[in-house]
C-alpha cells in the first residue's frame, strides 16, 4: 500500500489505492507516553515544534514552544495547525474537554519539512507521537513516531475543520 506523504503524493496514493483494490492495514496504536517524553521531541527540531497541552483546570489549551528553537516566517504554519487541531478536538470530542478531564499533551511539528536535526537521522528512541503537519519522511524508519497530518496551508488544514464543522 502507499502511505500520503505530502501534497505531491496525493495523486500516487489515489491511483495506487484504486489499482491495488486492498485496503491498507489499521494504524499502529499508540502506546502511553508523558508531557516529559512530549517535550523530549524537541530535541530533535531545531523550530516549528511545539507541546499542545490541555489544562483541564482552565479549561484551555497552552502551547509550549522551546526557548532554544529559532522564531522563523514559517512558525505562523505552526500557529496555524495548533489553532485548527484544537478546533477540530472541541468539535470531534466535546465531552472530552471540561474541568474534570485529564491532561493531555500532544507533540506538534509543522512546515514544508520537518525541521530536525539531520545529524541525528534516524531517530528511534522517540516515545511521544509527533503531529507534523506537512510533508514528513517517506521513510518512517527515519522518525518512526511521526505522524503525517494535512499540509498547514488554508486548501488542506482548514478543509478538515470546515467539512467538520459540517457535520
Amino acid at each position: 500500500f502507499y502511505v500520503y506523504h505530502g501534497e505531491s503524493d496525493y495523486d500516487s496514493a489515489y491511483t495506487a489505492a484504486a489499482v491495488e483494490g486492498v485496503a491498507p492495514p489499521p494504524p499502529e496504536p499508540i502506546q502511553p507516553y508523558t508531557l516529559k517524553d512530549a517535550l523530549d521531541e524537541s530535541k530533535m527540531f531545531t523550530c516549528t515544534f511545539a507541546v499542545l497541552i490541555y489544562n483541564p483546570e482552565e479549561d484551555n489549551f497552552l502551547t509550549m514552544y522551546n526557548k532554544k528553537h529559532a522564531w522563523k516566517s514559517s512558525t505562523h504554519k505552526l500557529m496555524a495547525s495548533v489553532q485548527a487541531l484544537v478546533d477540530m478536538l472541541r468539535l470531534t470530542f466535546p465531552d472530552r474537554f471540561h474541568k474534570d478531564a485529564p491532561e493531555l499533551a500532544i507533540a506538534m511539528g509543522s512546515g514544508d519539512y520537518p525541521h530536525v536535526l539531520r545529524t541525528h537521522l534516524p531517530y528511534t528512541t522517540g516515545k511521544a507521537p509527533v503531529l507534523e503537519f506537512g510533508s514528513s519522511f517517506r521513510e518512517k524508519k527515519m522518525y518512526p513516531n511521526m505522524i503525517t497530518m494535512p499540509m498547514p496551508a488554508r486548501e488542506h488544514l482548514a478543509c478538515f475543520l470546515t467539512l467538520r464543522s459540517m457535520e
